[in-house]
Formats: structure tokens, C-alpha cells, sequence
């Protein structure tokens, strides 16, 4: 992979990492709009309910004041003025909450509109994204086979592909491991090509080391086994 192209796949990465991040937060606040909404019918009668209690504190307060006044409490309170302002201040603390809600629920639906629309578009620039990352790994995996092709002419006849987990594709990146122990089902011979690719137990991870078998046995091995040693020609990621 040339360095170019290399440098953009890790800035394609990134942004995916990045609007991968994005959705999720935004998903979120989609979520806690919408479960606001769902709830406005019992919003409404809680406030209307909350409102209530300083129309009734008013009116205990009012009526206190008459008993000092006329001291006589039963006159006081079945007073039409006393019942008309009780009934105007209920009416105007009920009409603000509910202009109060249909205002909040206007701006929890736009918000939802809002919402929906950055996550369509979020989903539009991830998909672009790993479009052109997809072509920039299979434009590498042609090159990289081209250059096999032309390198080794028996390399497709004589090629084994061979899954590998990570923590022993690790050693054998580092050299550390440079053979394998496999079940002879293929007939491993010297001069035989081998791609191990990195398998994490349920997808390839997409890196694969390439060489060439240098030496085979047998020796003590159960089961029909074999040992090969091989010498790394590459080492490459690609897209599977």
C-alpha cells in the first residue's frame, strides 16, 4: 500500500470512528424527545394540578383575611366576588399552562424533525465514507495480488489460505513464530506459498501475512500433523 493511500484510509478511519460517534449521541437525544412527547397528556395534568395549589393557598389566605375583617367566615366565603376572583385566577394559571405545553410541545417535535434529518444525513457521509474506503482497499488487494502474479507465476497453483488468531498473528508478524503446526490435509510442500489471515474467532480482521514454506516435517507429530517453517514475503491489510 503506498503511503498516500495508506494515510487515507486512516483519515477514512477516523471519520467513521467519529461520525459513528455522532449518531449515537444524536440517537440518543432522538430518544429522550420522543419519550418526552409520548408523555404530554400526563404532563398537562400534573402542571395543571401543580397551578392549582396557589389558586387554593390564595383563596385559604383571602378567607383568612375576611374572617379578620367581617369575622364572619360563612359570609366571607360563599361571597360571589370571593367565588368570581377564586374562578378567574384557576381560569388564567389553566389557560397559561396549557399555552406553556403546546409551546413546549412544538419545540420537542421540531426538535425530533431536526434530529431525524442530522441522523439521515450522518448515515449518507458514514455509507461515502466506507464506500471509498471499500475501493481503496480493493484497488490495494488487486495491486498487491498483480504484483504476486507477476513475482511468482506458480503462486495461485501452489497457494494455501490459512486462518490464524490474533495472538499467534502477532508472533508471526514479529517473527517470533516463523512456522505453523496444521492438520496435512493439504499436502504442504517446500516452495508452497501460505496467506495467513488474521481470524479473531468470528471475522477476518482483514490483515494477512504472506510467505513462502521453506521446510515441512512430520517429525513427532500425532494425528497426521506436519510442521512447516516459512519466510514472510509481505505483510498487507485488505478488504474481505
Amino acid at each position: 500500500m503506498s503511503v498516500e493511500m495508506e494515510l487515507e484510509v486512516k483519515m477514512l478511519e477516523k471519520e467513521i470512528l467519529k461520525t459513528e460517534r455522532k449518531l449515537v449521541i444524536i440517537c440518543e437525544r432522538l430518544r429522550f424527545y420522543e419519550r418526552a412527547a409520548k408523555g404530554g397528556l400526563k404532563k398537562r395534568i400534573y402542571m395543571c394540578l401543580y397551578n392549582l395549589i396557589p389558586v387554593i393557598m390564595s383563596g385559604f389566605i383571602m378567607f383568612v383575611v375576611g374572617l379578620m375583617i367581617y369575622r364572619e367566615w360563612d359570609y366571607f366565603l360563599f361571597h360571589p366576588a370571593f367565588l368570581a376572583s377564586e374562578i378567574v385566577a384557576a381560569l388564567i394559571l389553566v389557560v397559561c399552562n396549557s399555552m406553556l405545553v403546546d409551546f413546549s410541545d412544538k419545540s420537542l417535535l421540531n426538535n425530533i424533525i431536526v434530529r431525524k434529518k442530522e441522523i439521515i444525513c450522518l448515515e449518507n457521509d458514514l455509507k461515502k465514507i466506507m464506500i471509498r474506503r471499500k475501493f481503496l482497499l480493493e484497488k490495494n488487494m488487486r495491486e498487491i495480488q498483480a504484483n504476486i502474479d507477476y513475482a511468482y507465476p506458480n503462486f495461485k497453483s501452489k497457494c494455501h489460505d490459512l486462518k490464524i488468531l490474533p495472538e499467534f498473528f502477532k508472533e508471526a508478524l514479529l517473527g517470533v513464530k516463523p512456522f505453523e503446526i496444521r492438520k496435512n490435509d493439504r499436502n504442504f510442500e517446500k516452495g508452497d506459498f501460505v496467506k495467513l489471515h488474521e481470524f479473531d474467532g468470528t471475522n477476518f480482521t482483514g490483515r494477512f501475512i504472506f510467505g513462502q514454506i521453506m521446510y515441512v516435517t512430520p517429525f513427532s507429530q500425532k494425528n497426521d500433523n506436519v510442521v512447516f517453517s516459512y519466510e514472510q514475503i509481505m505483510v498487507e491489510e485488505c478488504y474481505e
